[in-house]
């Protein structure tokens, strides 16, 4: 296949959790800043993902899987289940199939999970190389199967249990990365309703929430309930919203949003608890992170253009 012969550069694949379609995003971002156009661009994922509320508004073509992942607990219903997930793969396989036929990419990034599967499966029967991005300390069961056979692994730390990987960091968000915090700081905590002299620390688990860290949080706050110099922003989850009763100052606790940037603007020193599918892996206190994503961000492209097939 030439590259003339391209319908479009690259096919990103993942979703289901926004732990998984952030990171895609800012993967599209990053290759429109190093000259590829939306058009270029095409987004497949879950049709139950969170995925069909954020692409969207990016202006990314889509292409929606019926997919689910295979259930993890030894149980009669879980065999069931796990059963049914296998016809499920299948055709979503055969699906995506078809969709990379029509569209000829150059290259199938995949960010992970079980969203991811069914495309990079596709991409091995069509002889399309894949580009695995995995941005956890322990990557998750998809990104590993996939890793094996990529051409190539973009990741976010060293040492990586992958032979063929490569340090890139982890995408983030134009939005986050051309972020002024000195200039919109104090209209944060506006907003917000933080004092200025209080020190922000924003916990955060994903869309879907974490019952272990959002019980983590709750102890940190108990232990600090009488301390007047920190203001705590915790977002739970919409599931885990109620785990906030009884407890006030210095709690605010919110349901999860992709929009955390007006939490950002209005750390002084904020402490971020990184966890597993978090996509900020680095951004810890003010001044060091910046400096440790801004370079390794932008090579993420560089990475897909390598695993590429010209």
């Amino acid at each position: 296949m030439t590259a003339s012969s391209h319908t479009v550069f690259a096919v990103i694949t993942g979703g289901g959790t926004s732990g998984h379609v952030i990171p895609a995003m800012a993967i599209a971002e990053l290759l429109q800043d190093a000259g590829i156009s939306k058009d270029q661009l095409h987004f497949v994922g879950s049709s139950t993902g969170i995925e069909t509320t954020l692409v969207p508004s990016s202006g990314i073509s889509m292409s929606l899987l019926t997919v689910q992942g295979f259930g993890r607990v030894l149980s009669f219903q879980a065999l069931k289940r796990n059963i049914r997930t296998i016809k499920i793969l299948r055709n979503a396989t055969r699906n995506a199939e078809r969709i990379l036929s029509s569209l000829r990419p150059a290259v199938v990034v995949s960010v992970g999970g079980y969203a991811s599967v069914p495309a990079t499966r596709a991409a091995k029967k069509l002889n399309i190389p894949v580009v695995t991005v995995s941005y956890d300390r322990q990557p998750g069961l998809a990104t590993r199967l996939q890793a094996r056979s990529a051409a190539a692994v973009a990741v976010a730390y060293l040492p990586s249990k992958f032979k063929n990987a490569s340090l890139t960091g982890a995408p983030v968000r134009r939005v986050l990365r051309n972020l002024d915090l000195s200039s919109t700081r104090a209209d944060a905590r506006r907003r917000l309703s933080i004092p200025i002299d209080r020190k922000v620390i924003c916990i955060t688990g994903g869309s879907l929430g974490s019952a272990k860290l959002n019980s983590v949080a709750r102890t940190l706050v108990e232990r600090n309930q009488n301390r007047s110099d920190i203001c705590v922003i915790h977002l739970t989850g919409q599931r885990y919203i109620g785990c906030t009763c009884g407890l006030n100052r210095p709690w605010r606790c919110k349901m999860y949003t992709a929009h955390l940037t007006l939490s950002l603007r209005a750390r002084v020193q904020a402490l971020w608890l990184n966890y597993q599918r978090l996509a900020l892996p680095v951004f810890w206190f003010r001044g060091v992170g910046q400096q440790k994503i801004t370079k390794p961000q932008m090579q993420v492209g560089s990475v897909i253009s390598a695993g590429r097939k010209s």
